[in-house]
């Protein structure tokens, strides 16, 4: 295997980073999934895809016992995992379905329309999925056999 050169060129995004307004967005039957420092996600539908159910992560300025300096760091946090996600297509790995429309900077001041990312909404977590293979007695079975060699 070859060393990774750090001047070897980005393959071309994934075409998947549509770029949304929150006019595309379903709130109707949105659910808070979680929240961090600078952003918080909740479920949330687009017009465009009727059924279906994302994750939406946006930046939430709501935050008061941030600075202004970690504020416009997480912004930017939140923006380059927009971009570092849209470069990838593995089936192992969230995909980014949209991020918001138009201009990063103005979207990080704007309390009405802040910047967020569209991701696939994930129904269960690397922890459940163990939990669930503990309690299946074949997949127990079957991973020994893959990854010790015996029963």
């Amino acid at each position: 295997v070859g060393q990774f050169n750090l001047h070897t060129a980005l393959p071309k995004p994934v075409d998947s980073g549509l770029e949304l307004d929150w006019d595309d967005i379903d709130t109707s039957n949105s659910a808070m999934l979680g929240r961090g420092s600078f952003s918080c996600v909740h479920s949330v539908g687009l017009y465009g895809a009727p059924g279906e159910i994302f994750a939406l992560k946006q930046l939430n300025l709501s935050e008061s016992n941030v600075s202004a300096k970690q504020y416009k760091r997480g912004a930017i946090d939140i923006a380059l995992e927009g971009k570092l996600i849209s470069y990838l297509d593995h089936e192992n790995i969230i995909k980014l379905h949209g991020m918001k429309k138009g201009c990063i900077q103005r979207s990080i001041n704007n309390a009405q329309e802040p910047f967020f990312l569209v991701l696939d909404h994930l129904t269960e977590t690397l922890d459940d999925r163990l939990e669930q293979w503990k309690s299946d007695e074949n997949t127990v079975s079957r991973l020994k056999v893959k990854l010790l060699g015996r029963d």
